[in-house]
């Protein structure tokens, strides 16, 4: 459970946008963390996956990785701007919440509610060898922003690859004022990000990272 004081600010307001996530859910960001201190583990990835650089393996994992999740974060912030985040789209991998099981939807119809229900999520990206790709539009987005990094695909022939889910419900939500704030309280699914939670409450952008060209 993570507690955070947000200082400035309205616990009405607050409470406003705590119940609109509650609803629509958090996008599934992952957190400046995972950029490292200067945020530049995305561009060491890079160049660890163009040859330029040699690291130890626990090390060139974790830039790999941070490029990885800055490619997910990028399908994600597309997928909001289209205003597609919280529906299921034919050729999505949606994951199921109670077994992390993947499927290809073919029927969007059909899975929308359970999609509403946070029962099946769309997922987007970790590239690498054993990642399940989706179809249609969704597969032609997720290429062009790898295009747009200037990445290809079997770049990343070395990682196992997986898929995150877009979004993650918010479960537990209290807001309450204090006297250095509004004291927020929530509760974040494994492998998700409370900077994320907070990035949406605040409307800060947080910094997640830099391009890599």
């Amino acid at each position: 459970r993570f507690r955070v004081v947000l200082a400035e600010t309205q616990a009405a307001a607050v409470e406003r946008v705590v119940a609109f996530l509650e609803s629509w859910g958090v996008p599934n960001y992952f957190g400046p963390q995972r950029f490292g201190g200067k945020g530049d583990n995305a561009v060491k990835g890079l160049a660890v996956l163009q040859g330029e650089v040699r690291l130890g393996r626990w090390k060139r994992d974790l830039m790999v990785s941070a490029l990885q999740s800055l490619v997910f974060n990028e399908v994600l912030a597309r997928r909001i701007e289209a205003n597609l985040l919280d529906r299921p789209l034919p050729g999505d991998v949606l994951q199921k919440a109670d077994s992390g099981g993947l499927f290809v939807c073919t029927d969007p119809e059909a899975d929308a509610p359970r999609v509403d229900r946070f029962e099946v999520a769309p997922t987007g990206p970790l590239w690498g060898r054993k990642m399940v790709r989706p179809t249609g539009w969704v597969a032609r987005q997720e290429a062009e922003v790898l295009s747009d990094f200037g990445l290809q695909g079997e770049w990343f022939s070395r990682e196992t690859g997986s898929r995150r889910p877009l979004r993650v419900p918010l479960a537990g939500a209290e807001v309450r004022p204090s006297e250095s704030g509004v004291v927020v309280e929530f509760l974040c699914p494994p492998g998700a990000f409370a900077t994320s939670v907070v990035r949406e409450i605040t409307g800060t952008p947080a910094g997640f990272a830099q391009n890599t060209r």
